[in-house]
């Protein structure tokens, strides 16, 4: 429930260092309570034990001990508490009290007080032994005073002093979890009005959420939800666009396939049939590239999908894409050339999107070369860079155009090659998302274009 419940988790992370610091002051009470205790006790003892003492008189050569009734009232208290004595003169000669009283576990010297604890008769107690000279009698006669008390007033004490600052502690914690609950209600009232806007609106809204209406702590969260809103809008404005584009380009060769259809339909000659039938598979195999290039496309736009990235070696990918086209290279008389510069090209990207760079690359290469042509490839490294280069012999791209073909369906006036015109702007966004670059140059043999591709290598 603590896992699922942000307000008990927050007073979790409040409660829990203050439960310990009254755990802490608790022990702390305890010990305090103990030596105060003790210091009263030690107190009454001592202050009993010498008014014994200053009793102790020595009449003609006999040593007298008188207990005076207030050296025992002293311990008086509703605990019951047993007070013992022993006196004793310096031979060992009992002079009052009790014979078994126990005495201090070391020898008493000097006049201060030695205080002990002792068992007598499987009682604890708390004693004090206090040494007083005796005058008249000899120069190295003493008396010892010894003065006890059982320990259950000493213990109530500590009780007493102990149990009820733990209670008002304890009681504080609870009083300070119910404000810091109500704290905590008006403090995360914000983050629920946030929740209410979000769920209130209508499904097809995608506003965001204006972030200096809220406060500090709260903005890197609506921060993230404005992000994601812009990632689905981004991806919607994809859809659409994917849409818009595809309906406006398939429309005419459509027309243009109903326009042959009804012709051949009309023709009665079986060759002009052919003929139309020929026109008709023609426009479909447009219509089906154009179909793929718009897909591609809708997939290499940045929002369209994740990029999942992992090595791909380059070399290995432009080799593949050669090879595919090299029937189509043979039935045009073009020849291939593929020069590596390098050991190895690694690319951390998607090795899909790759291999579509390359051969939208190389097909308009081929597209646009002169039959009989050549078509050189080559790959090398620059620094950390991998670097293809994809030179052909066509008929180039002026420089005042060159920024332009990277525009969806634009392609050069006077230009006869059948296309779609989305070959260079599926390049580009492909190398986009990798980081990477899309150049065009003259071809160094003077006739033609070059096509040069900078992406940044990844490890292994």
């Amino acid at each position: 429930m603590f896992n699922k419940s942000l307000h008990l988790q927050i007073l979790r992370w409040l409660l829990t260092p203050l439960v310990f610091l009254v755990l802490f002051n608790a022990w702390q009470g305890y010990s305090d309570a103990r030596l105060v205790a003790g210091i009263v006790t030690d107190r009454t003892l001592v202050g009993s034990a010498h008014a014994i003492a200053e009793q102790i008189k020595v009449t003609d050569g006999v040593v007298e001990a008188i207990i005076p009734p207030s050296a025992l009232e002293m311990f008086a208290s509703a605990y019951q508490d047993r007070a013992i004595y022993r006196i004793i003169d310096s031979d060992g000669t009992l002079l009052a009290g009790y014979s078994d009283v126990p005495g201090p576990g070391r020898m008493v010297e000097g006049l201060e007080p030695q205080y002990f604890t002792a068992t007598f008769r499987g009682q604890p107690i708390r004693a004090v032994a206090l040494r007083q000279p005796l005058i008249g009698v000899g120069e190295h006669r003493f008396a010892l005073v010894i003065v006890g008390q059982t320990l259950h007033a000493y213990q109530q004490m500590i009780d007493d002093l102990w149990i009820d600052e733990v209670k008002r502690q304890f009681f504080l914690v609870v009083i300070a979890a119910a404000l810091t609950w109500f704290g905590l209600n008006r403090g995360l009232a914000p983050l629920a009005r946030i929740s209410d806007e979000i769920a209130q609106r209508a499904p097809d809204t995608l506003e965001l959420i204006a972030i200096e209406r809220v406060q500090m702590e709260l903005r890197p969260l609506v921060s993230a939800l404005n992000q994601s809103v812009e990632r689905v809008r981004s991806q919607i404005d994809v859809q659409r666009r994917f849409i818009t584009d595809a309906a406006h380009q398939l429309r005419t060769p459509l027309t243009l396939l109903k326009t042959q259809i009804s012709y051949g339909l009309g023709e009665a000659q079986a060759d002009e049939k052919d003929r139309s039938l020929a026109a008709m598979k023609d426009g479909i195999d447009q219509m089906v590239h154009l179909t793929n290039q718009l897909l591609t496309l809708a997939k290499v736009e940045p929002g369209a999908q994740v990029l999942t990235r992992e090595p791909v070696d380059l070399i290995a990918i432009t080799r593949h894409v050669l090879e595919e086209v090299a029937d189509r290279a043979l039935a045009k008389h073009i020849g291939l050339s593929f020069d590596v510069e390098t050991d190895q090209a690694t690319i951390l990207g998607s090795g899909a999107m790759l291999h579509e760079l390359v051969m939208n690359i190389v097909d308009n290469a081929m597209s646009y070369g002169q039959d009989g042509g050549a078509i050189a490839v080559s790959i090398c490294r620059r620094e950390k860079l991998a670097v293809l280069r994809v030179q052909d012999d066509g008929p180039g791209v002026p420089v005042a155009e060159r920024e332009r073909v990277f525009d969806r369906f634009y392609r050069i006036l006077g230009t006869d090659t059948e296309g779609s015109g989305l070959g260079l702007s599926i390049v580009r966004e492909i190398a986009d998302r990798h980081g990477g670059t899309v150049v065009l140059l003259d071809s160094p043999s003077g006739g033609g274009l070059l096509v040069e591709v900078t992406l940044p290598e990844g490890e292994e």
